[in-house]
């Protein structure tokens, strides 16, 4: 039986209330929005990740949920123009620009990734939320952001843990 107008509008506020702060500002990044569909420059793609991890910063900070060393990540990945291999750069922070620029030098941009560690997560499987801003609407970008995604996961695990290591010391 199908649902009314009503029924679906109390079912959808009734799953945005149950969802953390962290997947609601992830949603709010992934969804809805149309990527910006151009080619980016090397500099103007590190600007984008720094923009980004600056929203999200603030975002998070604003609601008392400042993340932790390797709580937050963002880096851009790339493709060789003769599309031989999938590249990401290291994690935007601030003041690592020229670097991050250096190495995308002479490659096509594809997007950014980001991941956010979710300190109200209920499970460890949800503990980190990935998502991407891809600079190209394409099928094949998405595709290969959609492996970066699986990147982002791994090296957040790895500063979760260790951030783990260092703590028990």
């Amino acid at each position: 039986m199908a649902m009314t107008t009503e029924e679906r509008n109390a079912a959808r506020m009734t799953g945005m209330r149950q969802m953390t702060f962290v997947k609601k500002l992830h949603r709010a990044l992934v969804n809805g929005r149309p990527p910006a569909s151009e080619f980016k420059t090397p500099s103007a793609a590190v600007t984008a990740a720094r923009v980004l991890y600056s929203d999200l910063e603030r975002k998070l900070s604003a609601e008392d949920m400042k993340p932790p060393a390797g709580g937050l990540g963002v880096f851009v990945g790339y493709v060789p123009p003769d599309l031989s291999f999938l590249g990401h750069t290291l994690w935007y922070s601030p003041g690592n620009e020229a670097a991050l620029m250096e190495s995308l030098n002479g490659h096509i941009m594809l997007g950014l990734v980001f991941g956010i560690l979710d300190p109200q997560a209920e499970s460890e499987e949800d503990r980190f939320v990935i998502g991407t801003r891809p600079f190209v609407n394409m099928g094949q970008v998405d595709s290969w952001l959609s492996e970066l995604v699986q990147v982002m996961r791994m090296e957040m695990e790895d500063a979760y843990l260790d951030r783990k290591i260092q703590e028990q010391r």
